[in-house]
C-alpha cells in the first residue's frame, strides 16, 4: 500500500504536464531515398532527447538538420537522439532529421512509440502526425502527394530502368490504369491526370 501512495505522488512528476511537441513526416524524395521527419517543439524548454520507431523503411543513414548530435538507429527503425549540452532541439517548428532509406517494403510509413525529454529528463507529450501512405495517389511515383511532370519523369525512368534488389515503386502507384500491367498506357493517364487540374 505504501508503494502505491509513493507512485501516485511520484508518477505525475515524470511527466510534464504544460510542454507538448508534434512529430510528424515532412517532405519526401522517394527517387533519391530521402524523408524528411519535423518537428514542432511548443516550449518552454528545449529537448534534450528522443526516441520513436520509423516503420516501413529500409533506413540506411540519418542526418541531423537542426539536431547537430549523432543519431542511432537500429535495423527495425528504432531512431535515438540526445545532446549533452541541452541545447540542440529547441522551441519552434523545423526539419528535426532527413532519413536516407533503400527500400520501402510497406507503403504505409508510420512513426510510433516516441519518448522525448525535456532538459530535467522529464518525458513531454508527442503528438504523432499520420503515416505516409505511398499508395494514396495513384500515378504519385515519388511520394510527393500530388501528380505532376515530377511523376512522368520518375515513370519513364522505372520502365527504361528499373531498380535492381529493392523495389521503391508500389503496383498501386505504377498500374495507373488498373490493367494489370505496367506500360506506357498508364503514362498516358498520369498525363491526362496532370492536363485535368
Amino acid at each position: 500500500m505504501r508503494s502505491f501512495l509513493i507512485g501516485i505522488f511520484i508518477f505525475p512528476l515524470l511527466f510534464s504536464q504544460d510542454q507538448e511537441v508534434d512529430l510528424y513526416i515532412g517532405d519526401i524524395d522517394r527517387f533519391a531515398g530521402i524523408m524528411e521527419i519535423r518537428l514542432n517543439n511548443y516550449g518552454p524548454d528545449d529537448i534534450c532527447g528522443f526516441q520513436f520507431i520509423l516503420d516501413g523503411l529500409e533506413i540506411t543513414a540519418i542526418e541531423g538538420i537542426s539536431y547537430s548530435q549523432p543519431v542511432s538507429f537500429t535495423d527495425d527503425g528504432q531512431i535515438l537522439g540526445f545532446s549533452m549540452m541541452c541545447g540542440d532541439i529547441p522551441v519552434g517548428d523545423y526539419p528535426l532529421m532527413e532519413v536516407s532509406f533503400a527500400d520501402v517494403p510497406n507503403p504505409l510509413v508510420c512513426m510510433s512509440e516516441p519518448v522525448f525529454a525535456d532538459e530535467s529528463g522529464i518525458s513531454v507529450l508527442v503528438n504523432l502526425g499520420p503515416c505516409h501512405d505511398f499508395c494514396s495517389v495513384p500515378g504519385d511515383m515519388n511520394g510527393d502527394g500530388m501528380v505532376n511532370v515530377l511523376d512522368i519523369v520518375g515513370f519513364v525512368t522505372l520502365l527504361i530502368d528499373p531498380p535492381i534488389g529493392g523495389n521503391a515503386y508500389f503496383i498501386c502507384d505504377q498500374d495507373v490504369n488498373q490493367d494489370g500491367s505496367v506500360d506506357i498506357l498508364d503514362i498516358v493517364v498520369i498525363v491526362s491526370i496532370i492536363l485535368a487540374e
